[in-house]
């Protein structure tokens, strides 16, 4: 694949670990404080993978920004 001219920034990325995260929630306590399993997926997908909070104009372009924890 690579030698074709037709093809280009090939990444092989095959077999790489991938990362990640496994979440067991005792939903008792989680319902007595109010909280639904959907709030609790989307708050950890936001922690974990960001969330689009607005986007930018350059030019004529639209940029997302995208708000992340950082990694440690």
């Amino acid at each position: 694949m690579g030698q074709n001219p037709n093809t280009r920034l090939i990444n092989l990325d095959w077999n790489e670990p991938m990362k990640s995260l496994r979440v067991e929630v005792d939903q008792d306590p989680v319902r007595q404080l109010g909280v639904s399993s959907k709030s609790l997926a989307e708050a950890l997908n936001t922690v974990t993978t960001g969330m689009v909070v607005t986007q930018a104009r350059d030019s004529i372009y639209l940029t997302d920004l995208v708000a992340r924890s950082r990694s440690r």
